[in-house]
């Protein structure tokens, strides 16, 4: 019974994801996944195509979104992470700025899942009853309520550091875990700093309620 709750709760996480990708089906390469009027979705595809072009660059930090201002990078995410993300696809050759975005869309729902997965491990939950954990997740009402900002949904390494960090405290901890902690930050710090704030905040918070 409870190996068949299991494989029904990874059928239900597979079809969630299905649903939300499900407006990019067959168009990969020509629409990107926008409701709620579809703004924010052309912005932060514009972004990603800016941070790949110039990252690092003395112009990074100046893309012409609110010109004439300067250091404009500073009020947003600079979807470095998810450029990085997606520069397998780019290599491929040929790949649209919305199959780019697209696979930026879909990769980082399959990342956060992923990091679900090991927080619910970290926590206690068996393995093969995770897909529970992906559903809470993936259908939850804040997913749902950002599948048009790609810089707003669930951010993987957020939740990976704070996976990271139950391991550490958990009755066996690995010392490696520590170190998991540490780059999960960093890879958040790349992935949206908005993100990165909410890593630390619920690092230094669960960290102070337990030696509390």
């Amino acid at each position: 019974m409870i190996r068949w709750s299991a494989f029904a709760a990874w059928c239900g996480a597979l079809l969630i994801f299905l649903a939300e990708i499900r407006p990019v089906l067959g168009q990969w390469s020509r629409q990107v996944v926008s409701p709620f009027g579809g703004i924010d979705a052309v912005l932060q595809a514009g972004l990603l195509e800016w941070t790949r072009r110039t990252a690092f660059t003395p112009v990074w930090t100046d893309p012409p979104i609110f010109f004439p201002l300067t250091g404009v990078l500073a009020f947003m995410d600079s979807l470095l992470g998810q450029a990085l993300l997606v520069a397998p696809v780019r290599l491929l050759g040929g790949a649209t700025l919305a199959a780019q975005y697209n696979a930026a869309y879909a990769g980082t729902l399959l990342l956060a899942g992923a990091a679900m997965v090991a927080l619910w491990r970290a926590s206690g939950g068996r393995a093969r009853e995770s897909g529970i954990a992906v559903i809470a997740l993936l259908g939850a009402p804040y997913t749902l309520s950002e599948l048009g900002h790609l810089n707003q949904l669930p951010m993987p390494f957020v939740i990976a550091a704070i996976a990271a960090l139950a391991a550490a405290f958990s009755t066996r901890p690995n010392r490696w875990a520590w170190w998991a902690v540490a780059a999960a930050l960093v890879a958040q710090a790349a992935w949206g700093w908005y993100g990165f704030a909410h890593a630390v905040i619920a690092c230094a918070a669960i960290t102070a309620l337990h030696f509390g």
